[in-house]
């Protein structure tokens, strides 16, 4: 067997992949110790049939409280957590027509899940905020909130 020969020279580029779904994203980090945590959602987010809003909330709590996630004026979430627990929400919002949208929020509390699927009617041409929050009296901390947004 003789020596290998000198590298051929490099070969076309390839085609480009196709172009994936836009959307945005945006983070909330810790407001601090017994302090809501909320996204202000902008007005015509939520434009068309079928755009989307992904989110995380995550945090722990000191003692047992209630977690309550609203979607402007819509709970969306009310979720018992134990005291000394992790916890994490995640929920998608889905616009199916002028003022009208579904929705449906899972909080895993150290792997005790509550589920809750709802359907807001909040005016999405102004803006909406998204809240999480146990309410005074109990100790506790949000560590961060993200917020995803899909186009159709």
């Amino acid at each position: 067997i003789g020596p290998t020969g000198d590298a051929g020279p490099t070969g076309d580029t390839g085609a480009t992949g196709p172009t994936g779904p836009s959307g945005t994203e945006s983070v909330t980090n810790a407001p601090g110790a017994a302090t809501p945590i909320s996204r202000t959602i902008p007005a015509d987010t939520l434009a068309a049939n079928g755009d989307t809003l992904e989110f995380e909330i995550w945090g722990f709590t000191g003692d047992g409280a209630t977690l309550t996630v609203t979607f402007g004026s819509t709970t969306i979430l009310s979720a018992p957590v134990a005291g000394n627990n992790q916890f994490r929400v995640v929920g998608t919002i889905l616009r199916v027509g002028a003022g009208s949208q579904l929705a449906t929020v899972v909080c895993n509390d150290d792997g005790t899940h509550t589920l809750n699927n709802t359907t807001p009617a909040e005016d999405e041409t102004t803006s909406i905020t998204l809240t999480g929050n146990f309410g005074a009296g109990t100790t506790w901390a949000f560590q961060a909130m993200i917020v995803r947004k899909w186009d159709v």
